[in-house]
């Protein structure tokens, strides 16, 4: 914010302390300029400042975010806003001028660092099914303890279907995982290849005992081949009962045009094409008596935040004088502002004696100004009096 109009060119350079816990400023000399930066800087040239008070885009720094992705890879952590900055602000190398820019540094008008960032994360959500069917020979039956993947010792080899109801996903969410949880409900070790597809529709059909339901269904052009791991503990619900990633195959289903976040999706579980063996399986709990399969899906989120940070101490300067025998002394300052992750600031305001001396100086300065023109008009006014009373003679 604008505390003096200025308007000569000015060259600045905006570093930040290579610290995530930097010590708080004191009137120690040097406390500021002995501080060391990070390597990565800002230029800044700013535009006339021509209106006290005024706190605009011509007061607005240009963009910080170089120097921000440097200081949050210090040690100490990479995730913002955890830590302190400080930015250190002086004049640029090549700037050989004398000009500045003022600025209010404490209270309701103190420097604000804006920073826009955007979060990337990941929900995790479960669906439990609720109908299955295991079709032998064209024949489904919807009533099974267990899920036979993909043998059944009484009746040969069959399809699985699974329906999970109420997937709450659209197209704006990104599948970086999805995967089926299933619990053993009997041992086996036996080698299989369980090929997992999807039904290619946005809105399934229920699960029925009409001939081929299951079967009949058009496939996804995505597929999953599965060797599951041996499974040796009943009840065992782990890792050996997950299924591979299956995220192509849902993501081509949610994809869909008349896909709706609320529907439902059917998988299919047969034995693959690539299966040389026979007579082989996995036993799943099919929900009847509990444990039923969960299919999972974590899917990236991505939001874009504002934040607005004032310094939680007040900016510190530091001037070094040159000596010089002229009547103007050669001045170079250096400013640093820091800043917190809180946004509810407390300030300490300090005062140099240099400061209040540049402040007396300024309004003598405009004193003297205003007296200077009033005995101008006086002058001027007295001369028009005296001219027309003697013209009148």
């Amino acid at each position: 914010t604008c505390v003096y109009p200025h308007q000569g060119a000015v060259n600045l350079r905006i570093h930040a302390e290579a610290s995530r816990s930097p010590i708080e400023f004191s009137a120690s000399n040097l406390n500021v300029s002995s501080r060391t930066v990070i390597d990565t800087y800002v230029d800044w040239q700013p535009p006339t400042w021509a209106h006290i008070g005024e706190a605009s885009e011509r007061q607005q720094t240009p963009d910080l975010s170089s120097i921000l992705e440097a200081w949050k890879f210090l040690p100490g952590g990479v995730d913002l806003p955890i830590g302190d900055i400080v930015f250190v602000i002086q004049r640029a190398p090549n700037d050989l001028t004398n000009n500045t820019r003022n600025s209010y540094s404490s209270g309701v008008n103190a420097p604000v660092l804006h920073i826009t960032y955007v979060y990337r994360g990941y929900n995790l959500v479960d669906f439990t099914s609720t109908e299955w069917s295991e079709e032998i020979d064209g024949f489904p039956y919807t009533d099974s303890p267990d899920l036979e993947l993909t043998y059944d010792i009484s009746y040969g080899e069959q399809i699985v279907g699974i329906r999970f109801p109420n997937i709450w996903l659209s197209t704006e969410n990104r599948i970086a995982d999805a995967y089926v949880q299933f619990q053993c409900d009997e041992a086996s070790a036996d080698p299989v290849i369980v090929r997992i597809e999807g039904h290619r529709t946005a809105s399934p059909g229920l699960l029925t005992t009409t001939s081929f339901d299951v079967s009949s269904r058009e496939r996804t052009n995505s597929y999953v081949d599965w060797k599951p791991d041996s499974w040796l503990v009943e009840g065992e619900r782990g890792a050996f009962q997950q299924t591979p990633n299956i995220r192509a195959l849902i993501s081509e289903i949610v994809s869909l045009p008349n896909w709706v976040p609320g529907n439902s999706i059917v998988l299919i579980f047969s034995r693959s094409p690539k299966d040389v063996n026979t007579a082989t399986s996995r036993w799943a709990e099919s929900g009847k008596e509990g444990g039923s399969p969960v299919l999972r899906v974590a899917y990236q989120i991505s939001n874009s935040y504002s934040l607005s940070m004032t310094p939680s101490v007040t900016p510190s300067r530091t001037r070094t004088r040159s000596p010089s025998l002229s009547a103007t002394p050669s001045i170079s300052r250096t400013m640093s502002i820091s800043i917190s992750g809180t946004p509810t600031p407390s300030f300490v305001v300090r005062e140099t004696t240099e400061d209040a001396a540049e402040k007396t100086a300024n309004r003598l300065a405009i004193l003297l100004g205003v007296v200077i023109g009033v005995s101008v008009v006086v002058v001027i006014a007295l001369s028009i009096f005296v001219w027309k009373r003697y013209s009148r003679r």
